[in-house]
């Protein structure tokens, strides 16, 4: 009986060693890696934007777009860009240039600054609003992995000043589209505090980029 239980739990011990090598699986890639830690840092990006020489922050992270989240490209690629333009019809682009640490070109987080902007109306009119920030590509083989970050928000003449909560706007730019989305997607509490006057509760909106452009997903 001892040698049976000595044999089970050598095969258990080796189960778990065999699984800590392995590489994590996409779910685990963003959505549980920040669970376990509530106060620390993601490990693939952090909750804020920061002004372009990174000394403070700025904008709330409240937008994520996963899987098929990539920004630029071909049509095909360009699901993030699809559903700010086509599906929520924010057409122009200017805006002020922000920063995130994120896991950007590779998985190590670095800083850098914003891929793209999309509005819904041109500068300096009233508008809803976000910048975009894209996470590092996997690659044509794995485009459900690709990941993009947005700071959604809505401003007022003249001088683009936050005029309405983060969380309505948070809200408001997943429930515009067509995409399956699910709130509280918990990735870091330490965007939850006050923003240009108005509160933002920390937790993304998590928009799953699945219409791909009218042509299907893969």
């Amino acid at each position: 009986m001892r040698r049976a239980i000595c044999a089970c739990s050598a095969v258990i011990l080796l189960s778990m060693a065999i699984a800590l090598t392995l590489p994590s699986s996409t779910s685990e890639h963003i959505r549980h890696s920040c669970n376990g830690n509530p106060s620390g840092f993601c490990p693939y990006y952090w909750g804020d934007t920061r002004d372009t020489n990174d000394t403070h922050s700025i904008d709330p992270i409240n937008i994520i777009w996963w899987p098929y989240g990539h920004w630029g490209g071909t049509y095909f690629t360009d699901r993030v860009g699809y559903y700010l333009r086509t599906e929520l019809g924010w057409t122009h682009t200017c805006g002020g240039t922000q920063g995130n640490h994120r896991a950007y070109v590779s998985g190590v987080v670095v800083w850098a600054l914003q891929d793209g902007s999309e509005a819904s109306s041109g500068c300096p009119l009233t508008r809803y609003h976000s910048r975009v920030f894209r996470g590092h590509i996997h690659g044509s083989c794995c485009l459900a992995d690709d990941w993009s970050l947005g700071d959604a928000h809505h401003e007022t003449f003249p001088f683009h000043h936050i005029d309405r909560d983060w969380d309505l706007v948070e809200n408001q730019t997943a429930s515009f589209g067509w995409e399956p989305y699910a709130h509280y997607y918990q990735y870091l509490p330490r965007g939850a505090g006050t923003f240009s006057g108005y509160f933002s509760d920390g937790w993304a909106t998590h928009i799953m980029v699945l219409h791909c452009g009218g042509f299907g997903c893969s």
